[in-house]
């Protein structure tokens, strides 16, 4: 975007909000944390915001820069042109909880998953929070809920329960052999009777990594096996 880095210009701006949107089955992108960039600079995690619930195919993510951060970033800038170069990459860590509001902001849900990468034909344990936004953020009294992970707009796995008032509930999710891609992980019905009380998770199912080896690898492995054979065979005959 085009930008005036002079400190004039510095003096008279308060924020920048940058807006990106990346599609739900853009499954790469689909993390728990991103890294993002000005002018090749990184910018503190706490100015890149998730944003799961203003649309329903999208996820939004906000760049929002305060007047201390752009003027550090006029400052480390070695030769400042005329423009605000934005770069978001997937973060080599994660970050967890995720938070997010429920659709009607009565609860704050707070969501954590273990291990963090999700695999197909294994289990991943979830662990969650239904939190009060009115209370200082406190855990709510057990309450009922229901754990619906979608791919595709079709259900994996689902389960209800009544969650944990004094520490994480935790749901414990089998991943069915086969399925990857982008997944929706949703607190649904909290509270019971109330569709509105849902908090939607972006999240991605891969396929786990199996090593293979090389045909290079494998005709060296075959001939330290015939040499271990043949040797065997040297030592038995000596002693006959």
């Amino acid at each position: 975007m085009p930008f005036d880095w002079s400190d004039n210009n510095i003096k008279q701006v308060s924020v920048i909000h940058q807006e990106l949107r990346i599609p739900n089955n853009f499954g790469d992108f689909m993390v728990t944390k991103y890294d993002a960039y000005v002018n090749d600079i990184k910018l503190p995690d706490k100015t890149v915001v998730m944003d799961d619930y203003s649309s329903n195919t999208d996820r939004v993510i906000h760049l929002i820069l305060y007047k201390d951060q752009i003027v550090r970033i006029a400052k480390m800038l070695q030769n400042p042109n005329d423009k605000m170069r934005f770069k978001l990459m997937p973060s080599e860590s994660t970050a967890f909880p995720v938070t997010h509001y429920s659709q009607n902001g009565q609860y704050i849900v707070s969501l954590s998953w273990n291990p963090p990468r999700i695999l197909a034909g294994s289990n991943t344990t979830f662990s969650f929070r239904i939190l009060d936004p009115y209370s200082m953020n406190k855990t709510i009294l057990s309450t009922n809920y229901n754990f619906n992970m979608m791919v595709n707009n079709k259900t994996i796995f689902n389960t209800s329960g009544i969650s944990n008032h004094n520490n994480d509930t935790v749901v414990i999710a089998q991943i069915a052999h086969g399925i990857t891609g982008p997944v929706t992980i949703a607190l649904e019905n909290l509270g019971g009777n109330n569709k509105y009380a849902e908090a939607d998770f972006s999240s991605m199912i891969s396929s786990p990594s199996i090593p293979e080896f090389s045909s290079s690898i494998m005709i060296v492995l075959f001939m330290m096996f015939c040499i271990i054979i043949l040797f065997s065979r040297f030592v038995y005959n000596r002693m006959a």
